[in-house]
């Protein structure tokens, strides 16, 4: 930019005025006596004197009027300056942003997961065989009742959905590329069944057919009400979950500990279907498709027991049959209501983001 007058006329005749201007007041000053004397003794000095005012007037004008672009120059650099100063921070920001998105693992586009799962459960310990509610306990010893065989079905198989909603892209600042998650989960499970004994109702039938025996309440000559038993459970649960590699086609997962409500059915000897507990999950998901995810995945889950029950049936019978005369030790039964709900899951899922 420049500055001054590019002129060198202009800045001749600045020049001259501006000594003129000066000069002028000191002149006036030093000799105002004979100033008033040539004044006197010529009329044109009076012109004289009043043209050098006015020529005073204007170099007092001019000089205002530099001082005023002096003040407007220095107004203009000190905004230059500072539009300078933000311009820089706004670059370094820019650069910032840039340099943090080309560090990161990769672009995230699509935060939220549906997914469908499926695969195969089974109870850590004991099956639900010899319970009241499923097939009305062993009584012949024989691991049968009445010629139905118990319900002692461990394994099974299950589907669910779920939904996992994205929470935060580095662990809260933790841990960069490691995304925390939110996962609610709907999970059913089928242990399977057997044709069996459903309701004994011994008191009614004795009633209806007169009978005094135990025949009455045979499958042929009885009225028992049997059929399908199906050992079902379902299980609801919210859960934490930490996903690896953000940004990665292939991200191995944990569930460190989640919530589970879990309905089973048919009730346990307690007549109690509704129990709560905790998950333990691990597993690993690949992009097959944009948007389009597969996984594996392995769940433990620990039941807290509510509807568990110490029934003492086994005793019980064992007790009156060696009391008997004779004993009818032989007809002593084995089995258990003393049971554990633990399960675990292994299974696969196929997952739409958005």
């Amino acid at each position: 930019m420049k500055r001054g007058w590019g002129n060198p006329k202009t800045m001749s005749s600045t020049f001259h005025g501006i000594v003129a201007g000066l000069a002028l007041p000191a002149l006036v000053a030093v000799c105002p006596e004979a100033l008033a004397r040539d004044k006197a003794r010529d009329p044109n000095v009076g012109a004289m004197e009043s043209k050098l005012r006015q020529m005073q007037q204007e170099m007092n004008a001019l000089q205002r009027e530099m001082e005023r672009l002096r003040a407007a120059e220095a107004q203009r650099e000190q905004s230059i300056q500072s539009m300078e100063t933000q311009n820089a921070t706004q670059q370094q920001e820019l650069t910032d942003r840039v340099t943090k998105v080309e560090e990161a693992p990769g672009k995230r586009t699509m935060k939220n997961l549906i997914f469908f799962r499926g695969g195969y459960a089974a109870y850590s310990d004991y099956a639900r065989g010899f319970e009241s509610f499923t097939d009305t306990h062993n009584v012949d010893g024989t691991g049968q009742i009445l010629g139905f065989p118990e319900q002692d079905a461990d394994g099974a198989w299950y589907v669910g959905g779920a939904i996992e909603h994205s929470m935060t892209d580095d662990l809260w600042g933790l841990w960069r590329g490691t995304e925390a998650l939110g996962e609610i989960s709907l999970e059913f499970k089928n242990f399977g069944g057997e044709n069996g004994v459903l309701v004994v109702p011994a008191a009614e039938c004795s009633l209806l057919t007169n009978a005094v025996a135990f025949d009455a309440l045979e499958p042929d000559g009885g009225c028992l009400i049997q059929g399908d038993q199906n050992i079902t459970m379902f299980t609801v649960s919210a859960s934490p979950k930490i996903k690896f590699l953000q940004g990665s086609k292939f991200r191995p997962w944990i569930i460190p500990v989640g919530l589970d409500f879990n309905v089973i059915s048919p009730p346990s000897d307690a007549a109690t279907y509704l129990d709560v507990g905790a998950q333990f999950a691990a597993g690993a998901e690949y992009e097959i498709l944009p948007g389009i995810k597969f996984g594996l995945d392995a769940r433990y889950h620990l039941v807290s027991n509510i509807s568990n029950t110490e029934n003492n049936t086994v005793f019980v019978i064992n007790r009156e049959l060696a009391e008997e005369d004779p004993p009818l030790n032989a007809l002593s039964i084995a089995g258990s209501t003393d049971k554990d709900l633990n399960f675990w899951t292994v299974g696969g899922y196929l997952g739409f983001a958005f």
